[in-house]
């Protein structure tokens, strides 16, 4: 579940475009006095609107307070639009009748994938608007599939209370859409006035066709296999798991490979014989970059920092040189350096190792990792080595496997004080 909440604008980070500027007092302004002209402010990051499983659209709402205000009571503007959009900046939009959404070209084409709500104050005849202050829901388009003159329902009372949308005066917006039912609903009201409860505008819409798969996907969204598409996902509490596999005893195991040993575990619901695979112990301390950077409360001696740096130079030797095939970890930085309890250390995070038998090329042509970490001549075109990284303050060899009896020497590239 995400939710972000904005109690004044001055330190939020909202990603501007167009002429859209904060005001002295940190509101959010789309528009100035310049004529035909636009302006939005967007939520700075992607925002994950469908269901992983099953393909629909979860449920959202959305409250936001707005004002329009002319700069000559005779003249109109043409409105705002709360939109959901592949992206930030809507690139060829035009304002005036276009509200910063759609051009001529592109108004009305499915590959929009946009959804707004519209809140309009001047009658387009060229989009059937129904008259000069109504709202309305926009897909792909500025011809609206729902739209209602702007107003409120008083509680108690289905008589419609009118809103001019340009009165200068605050009024507040409820958008809100239920997955389940595939509805939305529009609710509107004068500022501080209490949410009423009969929404002005209510429609079916299914947004699942709209909303654009690619480009809504969190920046850390969890990896689904497919086996979870299927069944759906099942996570399981390391301390349920240590308590299936009696503590990772011995007898309970079943095999160990490479990258891990596997137990034989039971489920205490309807006594499941399940295949558990562990990976890491526990490190309690965390990760080495907590001791490093930003200040940190604890300040390692030089003594356990020279520990840490051994540690980790023999892991990577032992992976280099020593184990059946040569593994490169490819993202050794220090947040992938686990510490427990007595500061010992661990190399963790082989999502991005590769495998290579001894005495052969690895096959691999990509830059990975973390920029600013590895060897300058990984970033530059030519050949690839299996080396990770330097680690060591002065230089770190590495064999190479390609080319027997001979070494490379990494001038260091990060400080770990």
């Amino acid at each position: 579940m995400l939710i972000f909440i904005y109690n004044g604008f001055r330190s939020a980070n909202l990603s501007l475009d167009g002429i859209a500027q904060f005001t002295p007092n940190g509101l959010p302004k789309l528009t100035n006095a310049t004529h035909q002209q636009k302006g939005h402010t967007f939520y700075p990051h992607s925002v994950n609107f469908k269901n992983s499983i099953k393909g629909s659209v979860s449920s959202f709402s959305s409250t936001f307070v707005f004002a329009i205000t002319s700069e000559y009571p005779t003249i109109r503007g043409h409105g705002i639009a709360f939109v959901i959009s592949p992206t930030m900046g809507l690139p060829g939009a035009l304002p005036s009748q276009y509200i910063g959404l759609f051009n001529g070209s592109n108004n009305g084409d499915a590959s929009n994938h946009v959804v707004a709500v519209e809140l309009v104050a001047i009658q387009s005849r060229e989009f059937d608007d129904i008259n000069e202050n109504h709202v309305g829901v926009d897909n792909n388009g500025l011809r609206s599939i729902a739209s209602t003159p702007a107003g409120y329902y008083e509680d108690g009372s289905r008589r419609l209370r009118n809103l001019s949308l340009i009165s200068g005066k605050r009024i507040q917006v409820w958008v809100e859409y239920h997955g389940l039912e595939k509805r939305m609903d529009i609710t509107l009201a004068p500022f501080k006035v209490s949410k009423p409860k009969n929404p002005l505008l209510s429609l079916h819409l299914d947004l699942s066709s709209i909303v654009n798969d690619e480009t809504r996907k969190m920046k850390f969204a969890e990896v689904v296999e497919d086996w979870e598409l299927e069944y759906g996902p099942s996570r399981f509490k390391f301390k349920d798991l240590y308590i299936d596999t009696k503590g990772f005893k011995d007898k309970e195991l079943l095999c160990a490979g490479g990258f891990g040993r596997v137990y034989r575990g039971v489920l205490p619901t309807g006594k499941l014989e399940v295949a558990v695979k562990r990976v890491y112990d526990h490190m309690p301390v965390g990760s080495l970059d907590k001791y490093l950077y930003d200040q940190p409360k604890v300040t390692l001696d030089w003594a356990q920092r020279f520990g840490i740096i051994k540690g980790v130079a023999s892991g990577l030797f032992y992976l280099h040189e020593e184990w059946e095939q040569v593994v490169i970890q490819r993202d050794v930085k220090a947040s992938n350096v686990l510490l427990d309890s007595e500061f010992n250390r661990r190399l963790g995070d082989f999502g991005l190792a590769r495998l290579c038998d001894h005495g052969t090329e690895p096959q691999t042509t990509h830059v990975v990792g973390s920029l600013g970490y590895m060897a300058p001549e990984h970033t530059q075109p030519g050949k690839r080595h299996p080396a990770s990284m330097c680690l060591l303050s002065g230089h770190f060899c590495s064999k190479l496997p390609a080319e027997e009896g001979q070494y490379l020497s990494f001038q260091h590239k990060i400080s770990f004080w």
